[in-house]
């Protein structure tokens, strides 16, 4: 490269995050000179909000069934970063692990901990670190590359592109470097946020807005189930949110984009078949309470005012004047309520984004693009993305080492 005079890093890294940060301290660990751009103020600014707070950071239950997206690109991480690889990493950077139903945290439960700790370690190495830095392209030279950005330009052997997508802009992820790859030839997959809640419409969400209850809800799209998940549903004045939506909104919202037949059915007592339903209500019809009281204890109130008024069920009518087919409605509309998604909730409101680069426009069981040698794709820039239990995480820390191993054996 020319340019004689100026600095020239051996691996420049875009974007500050979770693959950032181990791809730089990794490349630094092999004998290179990195720098890193990050355009925030700050380094892992979402890490710092990942797990609540808590930064859950890998899980006992690896596998490709906890990830969407691109297989080659999945199992490639799977296969050189395992959970005790993740594990051992941070714990040799100061991270001692508290595991809880198979998801571990720092002891410390404190995100910042987990920051800190790779902020210590690449200070260590000696890895530049540029904040406020928004690189605006990216150059190839004939053994290199420019970086171009608010703070002038930087001149590099090899580039690591972890800048994420547009996944909670907020803290970086701002798509701003989506028109740069763009020009260098390279094109994204299909993208919608994922993680995050759902607009819906069909149920009269806005009398149950800030309801939470265990809940069962069933993605289906063109009449198929296609997923479901277990746990704490959130209902809010647009639709649902809470831990088990995030599990299937990227099918949810992939199938909006493809314009399918989306629907949702929740299931607001999982731990109730309807036969058991169908004795719990009746027993309590027979007693000659008022109808109002048939769902005492089993649902929030407002939710039982809605379920009621949707079964055609006056809460003042006595209980023993119901009908089994009046029962058997109000069953059905627990344990089946079918809504209609009408969106996704922004990318302001998504943990991560569904779609990016895929490995065909990477060189084969590699991270290295196939149009410009010496620039790699880390973290969730790349078209994968997995279910809420510390598996984005662990796919960026895999992928930001592995694409730093790769950058070093085309310096060396």
């Amino acid at each position: 490269m020319s340019k004689i005079g100026i600095k020239h890093w051996d691996v420049l890294i875009i974007g500050g995050g979770a693959a950032g940060l181990v791809a730089a301290i990794e490349a630094a660990r092999l004998g290179n000179q990195v720098c890193i751009l990050e355009q925030n103020d700050k380094l892992g600014k979402k890490i710092l909000a990942t797990g609540n707070g808590k930064c859950n950071y890998t899980n006992s239950n690896m596998s490709m069934g906890c990830y969407y997206g691109d297989k080659n690109l999945i199992q490639l991480v799977l296969n050189h970063f395992t959970t005790e690889d993740c594990l051992s990493y941070f714990h040799e950077l100061g991270i001692y692990p508290k595991e809880r139903q198979g998801y571990y945290y720092p002891n410390s439960e404190q995100a910042s901990s987990v920051v800190y700790a790779l902020q210590e370690e690449l200070y260590r190495l000696g890895v530049t670190v540029s904040l406020s830095t928004k690189v605006s392209d990216v150059v190839p030279w004939e053994d290199g590359y420019e970086i171009l950005s608010n703070k002038g330009s930087f001149y590099c052997r090899t580039v690591i592109v972890a800048c994420g997508l547009k996944a909670s802009p907020n803290l970086g992820s701002d798509g701003s470097m989506l028109p740069v790859l763009r020009k260098l030839g390279h094109f994204y997959e299909t993208m919608v946020p994922a993680l995050c809640g759902v607009y819906c419409k069909g149920f009269d969400f806005k009398s149950v807005s800030g309801v939470r209850i265990q809940a069962k809800v069933t993605a289906i799209v063109d009449g198929r189930e296609v997923g479901q998940d277990v746990g704490e549903l959130q209902l809010t004045d647009y639709g649902v949110s809470g831990i088990p939506v995030f599990q299937i909104s990227r099918l949810i919202g992939m199938a909006i984009f493809k314009k399918n037949e989306t629907k949702i059915a929740i299931d607001f007592v999982p731990d109730l078949t309807k036969e058991m339903l169908y004795q719990e209500l009746r027993n309590r019809s027979k007693r000659g309470s008022k109808a109002g009281f048939l769902c005492n204890g089993l649902l929030n109130q407002k939710l039982a005012d809605v379920v009621l008024t949707m079964a055609q069920i006056s809460p003042d009518v006595s209980g023993d004047r119901l009908q089994d087919a009046q029962i058997w409605t109000l069953i059905s509309i627990l344990k089946e309520t079918v809504v209609t998604p009408t969106k996704s909730r922004s990318y302001e409101y998504a943990q991560v984004c569904a779609g990016g680069y895929s490995s065909k426009e990477l060189n084969d069981n590699s991270f290295e693009s196939k149009l410009h040698p010496g620039l790699y794709f880390a973290g969730e820039v790349l078209d994968v993305d997995g279910i809420c239990g510390g598996y984005n995480l662990h796919f960026a820390w895999g992928s930001g080492m592995l694409a730093a191993r790769e950058a070093n054996e085309r310096l060396h």
